[in-house]
């Protein structure tokens, strides 16, 4: 589902792409960016949100990208191979909470019973992980060469697009708590775990803040007739619109533009 603004900011872009290309111009356009919900391994959701966004915008995502759908692997390897840059969320922290016991598996460490309990008594396997790890079909190599990449991911991301009142665009996976980034107290809990919102809060930053992390409807309380969507607030918004989920109100994947704020759900 587009909106009319992001339908037309679309085609702003790709006229820009024309004019550029006509005119012989090699450039970058680093003035738009989008920005993706917590995907979940729902690959198809995600290659049907960005099929038509323009080559030049930088393409973002606030983490969750694995667990409980069906094609995390997929996804990883989508998103590796592609131009999308992400942050870590919860469940790329769960994971790499086993990342010792990955690499003992990868060197040669037998799957045993005990061991096998040690997986799944993390909190990873309890939330998703056990079918993201069944998927390797014991290529522990492979889940290694995946969990190091995961490790690789920033917790933020200060992007240097700034819109009309000066807010450069900051991507994490949950709200920031408006803190200046360092004077953030313990960087893992801020960026990956806090589940305040901003509610009537105000922004006292010089960032806009794209998050996720908790879906939309939890925090609005909607009843199960209306749909999901984004919920903007001062200097920030949410864009968990829970895409693995198939209830009326959730199982959408959310995109936006920044800093036009237009925004694609599919």
């Amino acid at each position: 589902m587009w909106s009319n603004r992001a339908v037309a900011e679309c085609i702003r872009i790709h006229l820009l792409e024309m004019l550029l290309t006509i005119k012989g111009i090699i450039m970058e356009l680093t003035d738009t960016a989008f920005i993706i919900g917590d995907i979940h391994g729902e690959l198809d959701k995600l290659k049907q949100l960005i099929a038509d966004i323009p080559s030049h915008v930088k393409i973002l995502s606030v983490g969750d990208i694995i667990d409980r759908g069906p094609k995390s692997r997929e996804t990883i390897d989508f998103i590796r191979s592609s131009s999308i840059q992400a942050v870590k969320g919860n469940h790329e922290i769960m994971a790499l909470e086993l990342l010792p016991l990955i690499q003992q598996l990868a060197e040669g460490q037998e799957l045993t019973k005990t061991f096998m309990c040690k997986l799944g008594a993390s909190d990873w396997f309890y939330n998703g992980g056990k079918d993201v790890f069944t998927s390797y079909n014991d290529d522990y190599q492979a889940l290694l060469t995946d969990l190091l990449y995961l490790q690789s991911l920033p917790l933020y991301i200060e992007t240097g697009i700034k819109d009309e009142e000066g807010l450069e665009l900051l991507v994490s996976h949950t709200w920031s708590a408006y803190k200046p980034l360092k004077q953030a107290s313990t960087l893992t809990f801020d960026f990956v775990w806090n589940r305040n919102q901003p509610y009537a809060k105000k922004n006292n930053t010089p960032y806009y803040n794209v998050f996720g992390h908790t879906p939309t409807d939890y925090i609005l309380r909607k009843k199960a007739t209306i749909p999901a969507e984004p919920i903007f607030y001062d200097g920030s918004v949410n864009i968990d619109l829970g895409a693995v989920y198939n209830t009326p109100t959730r199982g959408k994947l959310c995109g936006i533009y920044f800093p036009s704020l237009d925004y694609i759900i599919v």
